[in-house]
């Protein structure tokens, strides 16, 4: 794949840019060729903000894809579809399901401000699939055991039982550039080492050239992130850009061990590729 692709940071938990602005949640502007995408889409407290500073029109949208059904990468939506009822939505279809957060013996909202109906053009993604030349989503992630990533943290809805969530719709993009293959991830909810195994499985093991996005290691522990960076050695990767849910402590282990490959970003970074 030839065509020039070109990563924008459009929301993230850090900024450090004039007039841009930052909250807990992602969301990156992708373009491929003449083709843009947004993936993810943050809370909705900046993204509309942060579009304009960015020169980002929503009439040059061609779709927006989302990671999983979580409100720091969901809520976004609302307002893009208020302004473009027509946009199309590529996703699990478990997104819309009623997710929950547990926190002593309360329940938190943790779901998605939207239902299946306040969208015109929904269009499921369960398996590996193409959403355009050379930008993938990989689907549901393949664990070798499901159950383990079932933290008694998250809750789901189904069929009005409440239950372990099993993140069945947390999933990734992968992108075929000139450098080789860019990965952005958005919580890593089935874990970063199974999400990249899938993607080097659907791609015949070609170079990975950026991984970016959330980890998921905040709350880590240290065998876990060893684990990890392990994995990570073993990927001739050019850049590794640890956000949002990756953690401090994690991204900094990142930092000490692949040196100037890894790169602390924010709102308004761009990646040329």
């Amino acid at each position: 794949m030839n065509q020039r692709v070109e990563i924008k940071i459009v929301v993230a938990n850090s900024v450090y840019q004039k007039n841009l602005l930052a909250e807990h949640g992602l969301s990156f502007w992708i373009k491929l060729g003449t083709k843009e995408y947004l993936f993810d889409t943050g809370q909705g407290l900046v993204l509309r903000h942060n579009l304009k500073e960015l020169e980002i029109q929503l009439d040059s949208l061609n779709g927006i894809l989302l990671s999983h059904g979580h409100y720091d990468h969901a809520n976004g939506l609302k307002s893009l579809l208020k302004a473009k009822p027509d946009l199309k939505l590529y996703a699990h279809s478990d997104i819309f399901l009623p997710k929950y957060s547990k926190k002593s013996s309360q329940l938190i909202d943790r779901g998605m401000n939207i239902t299946r109906t306040d969208l015109q053009n929904f269009r499921p993604v369960n398996k590996a699939k193409q959403i355009d030349a050379g930008l993938w989503l990989t689907g549901e992630i393949s664990l070798d055991n499901r159950e383990a990533i079932m933290k008694a943290k998250y809750k789901v809805k189904e069929n009005e039982e409440l239950k372990l969530d099993p993140f069945k719709d947390d999933q990734a993009v992968f992108i075929e550039s000139k450098a080789g293959i860019v990965v952005l991830l958005g919580c890593s909810h089935s874990g970063v080492i199974y999400t990249l195994k899938q993607i080097r499985k659907l791609t015949a093991r070609k170079k990975i050239a950026a991984i970016i996005g959330g980890m998921h290691l905040i709350h880590a522990d240290q065998k876990r992130i060893d684990k990890i960076i392990n994995y990570l050695r073993k990927l001739d990767f050019d850049l590794l850009v640890p956000l949002h849910c990756t953690g401090f402590k994690a991204a900094a282990q990142m930092k000490a061990v692949f040196k100037e490959r890894v790169v602390a970003g924010g709102v308004g970074n761009k990646f040329l590729f």
